[in-house]
């Protein structure tokens, strides 16, 4: 659960984010009431408000670069907030979820479609998204996974309570095949900044993770 300050910054961050859209606090409180509702919800132990701010932070490492930076933090904002540990359509309810909000503030098609689009580019199987900002965002959304070995392992603690309702043979079956598919990528990281930054810890905390999963 995030402490109440750290809401309050992220509360600054969302209302400079929706400000630069022309909307004012009043119209954006009650969506970033309904947002810390989803992420802070019962269960959520790593896909919470904390994983929005961190890949927010990620993610503005390459900020400059962005071809639409305001459809990137948007699709940040929205891309799990629809998750049920398991589920193969969290993306896409997510999607629509962004696309109700987005329509309820009259926004149009140009901004709309790219914030799905990037959303959607965070599942499994993304990497099609035709969107030029989406390895920026699915570099962004896995740099957990290469964060240095103490804090990789609260990460994978904090999935395994997520997931504390399956079996743990289940668990750790089901983990070991996502871990493999990570790691049979030619690249986890798109990005070449990422790619030089995170590449290699990451490998080594998912080879590490699937010896501990045997």
């Amino acid at each position: 659960m995030m402490q109440d300050v750290d809401v309050l910054k992220m509360q600054a961050r969302w209302r400079t984010l929706t400000g630069a859209l022309g909307m004012d606090a009043a119209a954006a409180q009650p969506v970033f009431a309904k947002l810390v509702a989803q992420y802070e919800g019962n269960g959520r132990a790593y896909h919470n408000l904390t994983h929005v701010r961190q890949v927010l932070t990620s993610a503005m490492e390459l900020a400059d670069e962005a071809v639409d930076w305001t459809a990137v933090q948007l699709a940040i904002w929205f891309h799990d907030v629809v998750y049920v540990p398991g589920a193969p359509d969290n993306e896409a309810q997510s999607a629509r979820f962004a696309r109700h909000i987005l329509q309820g503030w009259r926004a149009g098609e140009a901004l709309i479609v790219p914030v799905e689009q990037l959303i959607l580019a965070t599942a499994l199987d993304g990497e099609t998204c035709p969107h030029p900002d989406a390895p920026l965002i699915q570099d962004a959304d896995i740099a957990t996974l290469g964060w240095p070995p103490d804090a990789y392992r609260r990460y994978a603690q904090a999935i395994r309570r997520e997931f504390a309702h399956v079996p743990e043979e289940a668990y750790r079956h089901g983990r070991s095949q996502i871990l493999t598919y990570f790691l049979q990528q030619e690249r986890l990281y798109r990005t070449d900044h990422f790619f030089a930054r995170l590449e290699d810890q990451a490998r080594t905390n998912l080879q590490q993770e699937l010896v501990e999963l045997a």
